[in-house]
């Protein structure tokens, strides 16, 4: 850049000014220009309390060495930074796509180690880091130089603001003095060469020599002009420099200013959206706590109004199971499958159902609980016992209890209404030679089952009436009528029976 310029750019929660200046060799300017241009825009920043988190001075690894302009160059750049700033200093060493990789690498590491390039400055804080022209290496610069939560003042500051001193009796602009003394002895030099080529020319009336001295002479006069108009434009102080470049620095100010405005517009902006975000996503899950506790409360009233309907059930089931046992008597000394049934010799399990289901029709009013009945002359007198037994009670086959199992599930459909009466003997799979087969083996079981109900009956009759014999002894020799009146009481009494014990 042959300007100043200044690139703004969002960082985090940060906005980042990048202040580009010119480099000094300029081809159309001098270097007072460029360093008093460079000067300006520094000591009017720190004037307006504008303090710098770093500087980076970039350097191309493709020359193969240090010439004598970049040398010049970067002790200019030390002497405007100055030993106190120089931990705030970054290297940045690029045009990498243009070096052989081993090549960079060695030129890099020259740069660091030799104490007249980059080592003193190293060595004193500075970071060289490596820009491969992408924005991830620039922005690891950006990143260090932000982590460091530092603000730098430059030594050219302090001379030119805090001490008041000329451009000329700066670090800086002392060592640029030398540069241009330098520049006026070689310029003269060569001026006087070129005057005496001149003379040399006339003498022997050589035309072609004459014009290409008298080139030179103006050429190197033309040099030397600019080197003593270099140094005398060093010769400036803060006051002058803000009179000449006040215009320029209120440009370059006004564009950071605008961005900062632009940035707090854009921060400001975000803001309100963010604000608008939460409020919806508060919202939103006010509306999913209202919908997830209106989901919880049908749940519940289901579950409640299931709890009762089951409660309702359950009460009805048992007063009509407690009827049925009044209508069919004592269990205790009920018939066997095939007794029930006698009348229905040679029938099939299906017919035996489909009789039981016509007697019901006709005996008395058609209720849901009546297929229950019939299931429990279909597979045997103690069917609604075995209906609420657990499967780990009774050691049944692995068909029987499968067959267990489906009867529970037509009960529970027969309850439930998702049957009706006509359908029980196809939902229990009858009819087919192998079903009646398969059901027959089940009864057979079950009224093994019952054959082992009737063992433990007995046992139970044979301990209860030695235990009342032996009541009766007991109270033989205190009264015979309380013999006779204990002896009838215990012929008179019946043992409970379980539902089923194995």
């Amino acid at each position: 850049t042959s300007e100043i310029e200044s690139f703004s750019f969002k960082y985090n929660d940060s906005t980042v000014h990048l202040i580009d200046t010119p480099g000094f060799d300029d081809t159309y300017r001098t270097d007072s220009d460029v360093l008093k241009d460079i000067v300006f825009w520094l000591n009017a920043a720190y004037q307006r309390q504008i303090r710098l988190s770093g500087i980076v001075y970039l350097h191309p690894i493709d020359k193969n060495r240090m010439t004598g302009s970049a040398y010049k160059n970067l002790r200019m750049f030390q002497k405007l930074c100055g030993d106190a700033s120089l931990q705030s200093v970054v290297l940045a060493t690029t045009m990498w796509k243009h070096v052989d990789e081993a090549d960079g690498i060695k030129r890099q590491e020259q740069l660091k180690n030799q104490p007249d390039f980059w080592g003193d400055m190293v060595n004193q804080g500075s970071r060289v880091f490596r820009h491969d022209d992408f924005r991830a290496s620039a922005m690891n610069i950006v990143t260090y130089i932000l982590d460091q939560r530092k603000r730098t003042v430059l030594q050219i500051q302090r001379q030119m603001v805090d001490e008041g001193k000329s451009l000329d009796e700066t670090s800086a602009g002392q060592e640029l003095e030398r540069e241009l003394l330098k520049q006026r002895k070689a310029f003269e030099r060569r001026l006087q060469e070129a005057q005496d080529e001149m003379r040399q020319a006339i003498e022997e009336g050589n035309r072609k020599a004459i014009e290409d001295a008298a080139a030179q002479q103006e050429r190197f006069q033309n040099k030397l002009n600019e080197a003593i108009k270099g140094s005398d434009d060093l010769r400036v102080s803060m006051e002058q420099l803000l009179q000449k470049k006040d215009a320029e620095f209120k440009r370059v100010l006004e564009n950071v200013e605008l961005e900062k405005t632009r940035s707090k517009e854009e921060a400001k902006l975000v803001s309100q959206q963010m604000q608008e975000l939460d409020l919806k996503v508060k919202a939103s899950q006010a509306e999913t706590e209202d919908e997830r506790r209106r989901h919880q409360k049908e749940m519940d009233d289901m579950s409640i109004r299931l709890t009762r309907e089951n409660a309702e059930n359950q009460v009805s089931f048992q007063e009509w199971l407690n009827a049925e046992k009044a209508r069919l008597g004592d269990q205790s000394d009920r018939p066997s499958f095939r007794e029930a049934f006698e009348g229905q010799t040679g029938a099939s399990i299906g017919q035996v159902a489909g009789a039981a289901v016509a007697t019901a029709k006709k005996s008395r009013a058609w209720s849901p609980y009546t297929s229950i009945l019939i299931l429990a002359l279909l597979v045997g007198s103690n069917a609604i016992q075995l209906i609420g037994i657990r499967n780990d009670t009774l050691a049944f086959s692995r068909k029987t209890e499968a067959k267990l199992s489906l009867l529970r599930e037509v009960v529970q459909k027969v309850k439930q209404g998702q049957i009706d009466d006509a359908e029980v003997k196809r939902a229990l799979g009858t009819g087919g030679v192998e079903a009646e087969r398969e059901w027959e083996e089940v009864v057979k079981e079950i009224e093994e089952t019952d054959v082992l109900w009737e063992a433990e009956k007995r046992k139970r009759e044979t301990k209860a009436r030695k235990t009342a014999e032996r009541t009766a002894r007991e109270r033989e020799s205190a009264s015979p009528v309380a013999e006779a009146e204990g002896g009838a009481s215990t012929a008179g009494g019946r043992e409970g029976r379980p539902k089923f014990l194995m």
